[in-house]
């Protein structure tokens, strides 16, 4: 193992045995788990060829991701994924087999919803096309083409805290998921990786890599200009440069015990400092308990009755638009 792997290796054998993360104190589950019975298999990709400049440029980058993935092990970043507490929520209120799928569906439209958007925001704007989704309003499968997505948005504005600058692709994703299983994009050429691979984080599968633009970032991606800020952001990874950057993260996980999307999770918050990550809960349960006290404070309500009325209701996650939906000024 090369030496840069072992204070990570042996920080990663302690925590498999301890834990210091804050306690959940509105979730019935205190402490974070990974969702137990989940098949751990990896999104099969389509490989196209990548410049052998761009896998150097990325092998290069090894000891800095390394680095990075220490400063997450040591605020435990790599249960980020384990959301068990949030998925027994549901089932508590819901019953099992009605808990498990309305966790899937709120896991996928937070997948869905996850562009140009940090954690809580994103929380919040799924709550919205959830109860699109419950209500029958928003379309299974429908809005595959950007055009057809652009064109729903024009006649289901969300209302204020749930749009956002990605709000057509949020539209496009939502319908996508409601459709059905949507793995089976990243087979084809050009296919989109990132949100895939998301979704199947949050409902268990820790098996494929989340890379968005922040790992794009650490592994060299270099900035690309944008018109509507007339500022430089973050490139992203091309779909053949993900699957490349994929492989390797594999194998990096796989020497700490660690399955890629804990890796990756822990590489995103201990380099969030150098990335600009501007999500800073723990871990995903975390920042859904998050999300549901700031409603609670807002409405006046009891943490509780938020995350009840959510679960069971599809209740929304953001002051404003829960106003207007039941009528109120």
């Amino acid at each position: 193992m090369p030496r840069y792997l072992d204070a990570a290796g042996d920080l990663v054998r302690r925590l498999s045995q301890e834990s210091s993360l804050p306690r959940l104190n509105v979730l019935d589950m205190e402490t974070v788990a990974p969702i137990p019975a989940v098949r751990q298999a990896y999104i099969p990709r389509y490989e196209g060829r990548v410049d052998p400049e761009a896998v150097q440029r990325m092998a290069n980058r090894k000891r800095t991701i390394m680095r990075d993935v220490q400063r997450g092990l040591e605020g435990e970043a790599h249960r980020w994924y384990h959301a068990e507490p949030v998925r027994q929520q549901f089932i508590s209120e819901l019953g099992e087999e009605l808990g498990n799928e309305q966790y899937n569906l709120f896991a996928s439209m937070v997948a869905g919803t996850s562009s140009a958007a940090p954690v809580r925001e994103n929380i919040r704007k799924a709550s919205w096309y959830r109860q699109q989704a419950l209500e029958g309003l928003l379309p299974p499968g429908e809005l595959d083409r950007y055009d057809d997505a652009r064109a729903w948005i024009k006649s289901n504005k969300p209302p204020e805290g749930y749009g956002s600058v990605a709000q057509i692709n949020d539209a496009m994703w939502a319908s996508r998921f409601l459709g059905g299983p949507q793995a089976w994009r990243s087979a084809e050429a050009g296919a989109p990786h990132k949100i895939v691979s998301f979704e199947q984080n949050l409902r268990g599968n820790l098996a494929p890599w989340t890379g968005d633009r922040h790992e794009g970032a650490r592994l060299g991606v270099q900035p690309v200009w944008n018109n509507r800020t007339q500022s430089f952001e973050k490139g992203q990874l091309t779909p053949n440069e993900y699957v490349a950057a994929e492989q390797m993260i594999r194998k990096m996980a796989g020497s700490l015990g660690l399955q890629p999307a804990e890796l990756q999770s822990a590489r995103w918050m201990g380099g969030a400092a150098a990335t600009g990550v501007r999500s800073g809960d723990p871990t995903f349960p975390h920042a859904f308990e998050s999300v549901v006290k700031a409603q609670a404070k807002r409405t006046g309500e009891s943490p509780q009755a938020v995350m009840r009325e959510f679960i069971r209701n599809g209740g929304l996650l953001s002051a404003a638009a829960a106003a207007s939906f039941s009528g109120e000024e």
